[in-house]
């Protein structure tokens, strides 16, 4: 980093489900000196103790903050869990604290020596000629590929399965609100139902983006006009029409070989059946065709989105990167924004009745899940139009 401040670097490492990326600003003139720099940080990493239980501290500190208002890494953590059970996508991401303790110089050393090789990886860069890049990869990258820093290591075989969907449960009791004090945050259960999409390799991949973007959703309160979402099917369906909402939010995960379609919700304790109830008629209102003026405003808030991400540069680099290594080839925004426009209403019923047909739902929920129905009674309320069974008069604690 040192090396870095002389050419107003900003240097960054990110996680991703199936990704990881480390991305490097400088001036376009010190291009030779980000190329080295970024050569030896990941073909040699230092990973002293000291630095290993700074960084141990530090996750343990970020764990400590899922217990607050953010919740919703440990919900997308848990819906993973519960879809893929015991499988690829399906692993914890976020470590628990015991296992966070035994991770170990050489254990990191054994996973790089595993995972990182020139045939996994892609080195992408904008605003830099191609050829000059080319150059100094060769130079740099290329050599300190040769004397890595887990040399002797004996690496392990890369798991080359493919994700299984599997559908099923996660659940984590939390009772009473995360923080206490002259302004509480409210007593609240999470609940995140899922259904499998598509992977990103598929066609469908573009008719769940416009699904994604026609659901839309968002909190209970929301200032702004059209452009903040609030005439989206989750809006104008779920928070304008029960005030016992706290928030409805729909989301697409893609990966290279499947993906899963979510609605968050979030509701007071005494309201989790009804919220997931209500979770299900939208995955069921997803088999039926939509308006058009609906599809086209949903379309033209994401092409807007894209076209507007794409004006930093940060973005564009980190979108040349997971397009050539997720499908070897990069679509231009005209190629992406013609897909989004080709998309038409029987696509996006295709899709959701594609969702409705996969078989087990997967459900997670976070809080007090006194009320938070059974995986049966979920599974019939998908076929049911959404409607969960009603409890028996007879035997209401059944």
């Amino acid at each position: 980093m040192q090396e870095l401040d002389k050419y107003g670097g900003v240097f960054e490492c990110q996680r991703f489900r199936d990704i990881m990326m480390y991305s490097l600003s400088v001036f376009s003139f010190a291009v030779p000196q980000a190329v080295k720099v970024l050569a030896d940080a990941v073909w040699r990493p230092q990973l002293k103790e000291s630095e290993l239980e700074s960084e141990r501290q530090t996750i343990k500190f970020e764990l400590e903050g899922l217990i607050g208002p953010n919740v919703e890494p440990l919900l997308i953590d848990l819906i993973h869990q519960a879809a893929y059970r015991d499988n690829t996508l399906g692993l914890p991401s976020l470590p628990s604290e015991e296992n966070l303790d035994k991770v170990s110089a050489h254990e990191l050393k054994t996973y790089l020596a595993s995972h990182y090789s020139p045939s996994r990886m892609v080195l992408a860069g904008v605003n830099v000629d191609h050829d000059s890049l080319v150059r100094h990869v060769r130079e740099h990258f290329a050599v300190a590929a040769n004397s890595t820093a887990w040399g002797g290591v004996e690496s392990l075989p890369v798991d080359q399965s493919v994700a299984q969907y599997t559908g099923g449960k996660a659940m984590v009791s939390r009772e009473g609100p995360a923080v206490i004090g002259p302004n509480p945050l409210p007593d609240l259960t999470h609940v995140i139902l899922a259904m499998e999409s598509s992977s990103y390799l598929e066609e469908d991949f573009f008719a769940f983006a416009v699904l994604n973007s026609l659901m839309g959703g968002g909190g209970s309160f929301s200032a702004g006009g059209p452009g903040k979402g609030i005439f989206t099917q989750l809006y104008l369906n779920v928070l304008n029409q029960h005030h016992w909402v706290y928030s409805a939010q729909a989301q697409n995960h893609a990966y290279a070989d499947s993906g899963i379609f979510c609605i968050l919700g979030s509701a007071h304790p005494s309201d989790a059946r009804n919220l997931t109830e209500v979770l299900c008629q939208q995955f069921y209102s997803m088999t039926l065709p939509p308006k058009e003026s609906d599809l086209t405003r949903a379309k033209k808030q994401l092409q807007s989105a894209m076209m507007m991400n794409l004006e930093s540069r940060l973005i564009v680099f980190e979108d040349i990167g997971r397009q050539v290594l997720g499908q070897g080839k990069k679509l231009s925004p005209k190629e992406l924004y013609d897909k989004i426009e080709a998309v038409t209403c029987k696509d996006v019923q295709r899709a959701g009745e594609r969702m409705m047909g996969c078989g087990n739902p997967a459900l997670a929920a976070l809080g007090d899940l006194t009320n938070v129905p059974s995986m049966t009674d979920v599974t019939r309320a998908l076929s049911n139009k959404g409607h969960l069974p009603r409890k028996s008069q007879l035997f209401p604690f059944r």
